[in-house]
């Protein structure tokens, strides 16, 4: 899909800079441009002038655009054509193919694992942040008396575990430690 979206934007960016090019030729005079008013005139006796056919052609070229913004969004958030798709962090890609994960797997992972720290009641983790520097956002629910700091090593040897996992040289999290009243729950 990369490869795509760089054979648009060139695309785009070739006939910018041509209709830049030809507008400053007219400017400069080395092209000759009509007369706004003669234009009109002619264009008036023509079929341009009859505005009953304007709409349909209107209505086409907005149904077009439609179906390509469509198409658009339905290409980047799937990854039928061999990209990850929203929410889905890219590991590794090797010549026989690529390694992905999808980013809720790794925020239940590390969910789970934040609730095995001692003095931890309940966690919740999303990942909001993909690329080579994920972000997870984290609530941690303690118990009210719990040691804050011993919880705080417990969460950074967690987000040691999820970079390892990962595969990348750093992870941004945003920890929120929240004391609660409610018990931790007992293991039989």
């Amino acid at each position: 899909m990369d490869a795509a979206n760089r054979f648009w934007l060139a695309l785009l960016g070739l006939l910018l800079a041509a209709a830049g090019v030809v507008g400053l030729l007219a400017a400069a005079g080395a092209i000759p441009v009509e007369q706004p008013a003669d234009s009109y005139a002619r264009a008036a006796d023509t079929v341009l002038g009859r505005p009953d056919l304007w709409w349909p052609v209107i209505f086409v070229v907005l149904a077009l655009l439609l179906l390509l913004g469509l198409w658009i969004a339905w290409r980047e958030a799937s990854a039928r054509y061999g990209g990850p798709g929203v929410g889905t962090v890219q590991l590794d890609r090797g010549e026989r193919g690529r390694t992905t994960l999808d980013a809720s797997a790794v925020a239940g992972a590390a969910s789970a694992d934040l609730r095995r720290v001692p003095q931890v009641v309940d966690a919740s983790v999303r990942m909001v942040g993909y690329g080579p520097v994920p972000k997870l956002v984290a609530r941690v629910d303690t118990l009210a008396d719990a040691d804050l700091d011993a919880v705080r090593q417990g969460s950074e040897d967690v987000l040691q575990r999820v970079q390892r996992a990962v595969g990348v040289a750093e992870v941004n999290a945003d920890i929120r430690l929240r004391p609660t009243r409610r018990e931790a729950p007992r293991v039989r």
